[in-house]
C-alpha cells in the first residue's frame, strides 16, 4: 500500500438496533489513510455531501449509526462528530486498546489472518487481522494490531465489522475529514455535554417544532402533527421508540434513558 495516496477500506456493518432480537441491520462504511492522519464514517454522510457539494443544496440526514470519526496516525485521540437533533458537534476520546494475540489462523481469500481479542467500550470483541498489510488500523476505533483488521464483532455478536474491499485513490492525497457537513461546521463539546444533549432531546423531543412561530406540520408515526398537543401525544411514543433501538458500540458510555 502507497502512504503517499489515500488508502480506502470499505466495510460491511451488520448490527442490531435492538440487542433483545436476532434481526440485524446492514450499513457500509469507509476507513480512509494517508500518510498522517484517517477517517472512518458512514458511507451515506459521504455521498450525501458529495452531492450537496456537486448541486449546491443544502440536505441533511443523520446517518444511521451516527459514526464520522477522525484522528492522527500513531494517536489514540479521535475526534468524534456526531449529530443530536438538526445540529453538528465533536468531542475528544482517547481510544486505546489493548490487545491480546492469539495462534488461531485462518484465510481471507488470499490473506492470512491471525486472530487478536481485546475488552473495549464495555465488549468483548475477536479481532482478525493480517500482517500481510502492515497498516495498523481497522473499523471504528479499533487500532493498534501489527496488520490490517479485516473483521472484528463482539462476543454477543451485536456488531460486526467486515472488510468488503480496498484501493487506492491515486488522484487524492487527502482524506475526507467530516469536520464540515452539509454546510454545518461541528462544534466541539465534552462527551458529558454529548450525553446530556441526548438526553435533554429525549426527554423533551421535538424542540424545534414547539418554539417555531406560525404554521408547521411534522408528519411522524403515522400521524400528522400541527399542534403543540399532538407532540405531547407522541412524546411517549418516540421516547420508548429511542429505548428499544439504543444499542450503542460502547456500552461503558451509554445514555441511561428512563
Amino acid at each position: 500500500m502507497c502512504y503517499s495516496q489515500v488508502n480506502r477500506f470499505v466495510y460491511k456493518i451488520d448490527y442490531k438496533r435492538d440487542s433483545t432480537i436476532e434481526k440485524y441491520n446492514k450499513t457500509q462504511a469507509i476507513l480512509e489513510v494517508s500518510k498522517s492522519e484517517l477517517s472512518f464514517y458512514e458511507y451515506s454522510s459521504y455521498k450525501l455531501d458529495s452531492i450537496n457539494i456537486k448541486e449546491k443544496s443544502n440536505s441533511k440526514t443523520i446517518p444511521p449509526l451516527n459514526i464520522n470519526i477522525n484522528r492522527k496516525i500513531g494517536s489514540y485521540i479521535n475526534n468524534n462528530y456526531v449529530f443530536v437533533s438538526s445540529s453538528y458537534f465533536y468531542y475528544e476520546s482517547n481510544d486505546k486498546i489493548t490487545w491480546t494475540l492469539h495462534e488461531d489462523k485462518k484465510a481471507f481469500g488470499q490473506f492470512n489472518l491471525q486472530k487478536a481479542t481485546a475488552r473495549y467500550g464495555g465488549r468483548n470483541w475477536v479481532a482478525w487481522f493480517t500482517e500481510e498489510i502492515p497498516i495498523s488500523e481497522g473499523p471504528y476505533k479499533f487500532s493498534g494490531l501489527p496488520g490490517l483488521i479485516f473483521e472484528i464483532y463482539d462476543d454477543k455478536e451485536n456488531y460486526k465489522f467486515t472488510l468488503l474491499e480496498m484501493y487506492q485513490i491515486k488522484d487524492k492525497n487527502e482524506i475526507w475529514i467530516p469536520s464540515k457537513i452539509y454546510g454545518m461546521k461541528s462544534v466541539q463539546i465534552s462527551h458529558n455535554k454529548y450525553n446530556t444533549l441526548l438526553l435533554n432531546d429525549y426527554n423533551n423531543p421535538f424542540q424545534e417544532f414547539r418554539s417555531m412561530t406560525g404554521d408547521w406540520t411534522l408528519a411522524a408515526y403515522g400521524k400528522t402533527i400541527k399542534t403543540v398537543e399532538g407532540l405531547n401525544e407522541i412524546r411517549n411514543i418516540h421516547q420508548q421508540i429511542i429505548k428499544k433501538n439504543y444499542n450503542p458500540i460502547e456500552l461503558d458510555k451509554a445514555v441511561l434513558y428512563k
